[in-house]
């Protein structure tokens, strides 16, 4: 969940909200500059301010906004697939537990000890039912997380596209 909520260091929502003027840009560029860990940063900003025609900006975009897709994709289906683990390991080890209380002798004191390892097997299906209901909450939450952070990414691009034009008039 922590690679959809924040797939890059700094959210391109706030970027696009600080961004008012060409000083604003400025101080930006110069804070990635010394950043080296906002490789992705840079090169979106970069490419969005930079000079020449429509066609070259936006090939020179299209790298970054691919990455973000491409980030944001690649751990799409981990929910659902942790959610399909947990219930498979909940009915495995309460499938197990049922196993060894049929292979029980038959004794007039077991019925004790059949009570216990039924009681097991039901525990170990409801800590799979939690994890997979867990899993499940996780991936509706994310998909629209997703979602949201293409849109500010693309928000982020025409600001800077806007400001760049505002500066070169």
């Amino acid at each position: 969940m922590a690679f959809v909520i924040a797939p890059t260091p700094l959210d391109p929502a706030l970027l696009q909200r600080a961004l008012v003027d060409a000083s604003s840009v400025a101080r930006l560029r110069e804070a990635l500059a010394r950043r080296p860990d906002l490789a992705w940063e840079r090169q979106l900003v970069e490419a969005a301010l930079s000079s020449g025609d429509d066609a070259a900006r936006e090939a020179l975009l299209g790298e970054p906004l691919s990455e973000l897709d491409f980030s944001l994709e690649r751990w799409d289906r981990v929910p659902r697939v942790c959610a399909s683990v947990a219930s498979s390991v909940g009915f495995l080890c309460a499938t197990f537990a049922v196993i060894e209380a049929l292979a029980m002798p038959a004794d007039p004191e077991a019925g004790t000890v059949l009570g216990r390892v039924l009681a097991a097997a039901l525990g170990a299906f409801a800590v799979g039912l939690v994890g997979t209901s867990f899993c499940a909450a996780v991936h509706l939450r994310t998909r629209g997380l997703a979602k949201a952070k293409v849109a500010a990414a693309d928000r982020l691009v025409e600001q800077l596209v806007s400001l760049r034009e505002a500066t070169a008039a």
